[in-house]
């Protein structure tokens, strides 16, 4: 009769500790939350402005003359 190895539990390898300025290092992560939180806000704002002229520029092409929408456009 074949008997079957015995297998050990698989235990997770124990994390190895962080020094005093490492931790500190990693944990100050989430003090740039809310830069990048605020970072997202401006964009959301600088897609809608830009969505807002580009309707305008497309609604007022055919009356606006080259050089005014060039302008535009820059």
């Amino acid at each position: 009769m074949a008997t079957s190895p015995s297998h050990a539990p698989i235990t997770s390898a124990p994390r190895p500790q962080l020094g005093p300025l490492s931790w500190l290092i990693f944990s100050s992560r989430w003090l740039q939350l809310p830069l990048y939180l605020g970072l997202i806000v401006a964009q959301c704002v600088y897609v809608y402005l830009f969505a807002q002229e580009l309707w305008h520029l497309l609604h007022d092409a055919p009356t606006l003359g080259e050089q005014q929408i060039m302008l535009i456009v820059l």
